[in-house]
């Protein structure tokens, strides 16, 4: 997992052959990961090369891709 220095997230990993994102999102003084299903290559790749990772997130991948809550 790739770590961010972002107020929102904590870290991301993309696995490509699942074509899934799991990101760990800063929430409550805690950590809460998600994983996003059907993420292109390329979406995910924004995020690791985003200026603002959060921005990028909150633009691209949140509220776009199913997901599910991780542990």
């Amino acid at each position: 997992m790739k770590s961010f220095d972002s107020s929102v997230i904590a870290g991301a990993a993309y696995d490509s052959a699942k074509q899934s994102l799991t990101v760990a999102l800063k929430a409550g003084g805690g950590i809460h990961a998600y994983t996003y299903h059907g993420v292109p290559a390329g979406v995910a790749e924004g995020l690791f090369t985003s200026d603002s990772a959060g921005g990028y997130f909150v633009r691209n991948i949140r509220n776009r891709f199913p997901f599910a809550r991780m542990g």
